[in-house]
């Protein structure tokens, strides 16, 4: 069997080749590399992508999330809730606003934040629940404690672009919820660029306004700067490179739900940990994570057999050096510390063969069947 990578962009490029370069040669020929036209037209699909009136290209993620806190008046006297099994990035962005981190622990059967745990101390102003693995929160499970104590709520669907869930009789989409919603466009994620990016969308004007003045020098006019402001923009290349592969996310989305099917119909029998999905949930699967007791062990045994894998994540944020002064420590969160000693991630991405799934199956069943879960 030939090696199956972590993640195949090769393979994703050169199925749409033709359309990449023709798309990239374009802003060349326009000389159209910093704002214009090319970006305008990705926001207006994005936004209508996400069914909110308003996105706005930033420069990644993180700079998303801390645009978002920025424009909802986010600073130093405040604290926002933070999920401890996350990627860092969720926390840099309040410690970028001058804000404290406060975390939550997460719930054993899916790694999402546990709104029973969420401790909602003086001076708590937002949430960020983050749609870990490409599941999407529930959102009443978030806006009812936003609401009852006048929270603000910015979504991380940084893993989860096109993920969908069933509430109240409709099915809604990832980034719906919330005073804004924050994605990414690494190159690896479901909907990626060929370099950083990122979105902020939301259906306020005053904030989409704000985050737009804060990503841009704070510019009103060429020379002209209502407040000092960052230089956070989304670039003409990567906005024109998203806009051919949007086309695409939804259709590349669905076989990332067909090899996660395959997965779970192979692995969980097994007993191993999977995110729990509920037949509510349509997960945009943009990883595939099991639970191992021997989780590094298992990662090298499958390297041997050329299986590419990764850790998501290895560490609880809270026990990172970067966030020691906090003062948390080992146990605080017992979910998140225990899933980060555990998690491995498998290779799902929408040009992986079935035959190449079944093998990292048969290999991660013979781990099994030798060294036990």
């Amino acid at each position: 069997m030939k090696k199956i990578p972590f993640l195949d962009l090769s393979s994703q490029y050169s199925s749409i080749k033709d359309e990449i370069d023709a798309a990239i040669f374009s802003v060349i020929h326009d000389s159209a590399f910093v704002g214009g036209k090319y970006v305008e037209d990705f926001e207006k699909k994005f936004a209508l992508f996400a069914h909110r009136k308003h996105a706005i290209g930033v420069a990644n993620g993180t700079s998303a999330l801390f645009l978002s806190l920025k424009a909802l008046g986010i600073g130093e006297k405040d604290t926002v809730v933070v999920p401890s099994m996350t990627f860092v990035a969720t926390a840099e962005a309040v410690s970028w606003c001058g804000a404290k981190v406060c975390f939550a622990d997460v719930r054993e059967d899916d790694l999402l934040i546990d709104t029973g745990k969420i401790t909602l101390k003086d001076g708590v102003k937002a949430v960020i629940p983050v749609d870990l693995y490409g599941k999407m929160v529930a959102p009443e499970e978030i806006l009812k404690i936003a609401e009852d104590k006048n929270l603000h709520v910015v979504w991380d669907c940084c893993q989860s672009h096109g993920a969908q869930i069933l509430g109240e009789g409709k099915i809604s989409g990832a980034g719906s919820f919330g005073d804004s919603a924050c994605f990414s466009f690494y190159p690896g994620k479901n909907l990626g660029a060929y370099g950083d990016g990122g979105a902020v969308v939301t259906d306020s004007q005053d904030l989409s306004d704000a985050v737009r003045l804060f990503s841009n020098h704070g510019r009103e006019g060429k020379y002209e700067h209502a407040v000092e402001g960052f230089n956070e923009r989304l670039d003409g290349l990567q906005a024109a490179v998203l806009e051919v592969k949007l086309k695409y996310l939804d259709s590349w989305n669905d076989k990332r739900r067909k090899a996660a099917e395959i997965y779970r119909e192979r692995l969980a029998p097994k007993g191993l940990w999977m995110q729990k999905v509920k037949d509510s949930d349509s997960p945009s699967f943009h990883l595939l994570v099991i639970q191992h007791s021997k989780r590094d062990e298992l990662s090298d045994f499958l390297g041997l057999r050329g299986i590419g894998t990764g850790k998501h994540y290895p560490s609880a944020i809270h026990l990172l050096k970067a966030y020691s002064g906090l003062g948390y420590k080992k146990g605080d969160f017992p979910v998140s510390e225990k899933a980060a000693e555990r998690v491995l991630s498998l290779p799902v991405y929408p040009q992986i063969k079935e035959e190449q799934i079944h093998f990292v199956c048969d290999s991660v069943e013979e781990f099994i069947a030798e060294k036990g879960l």
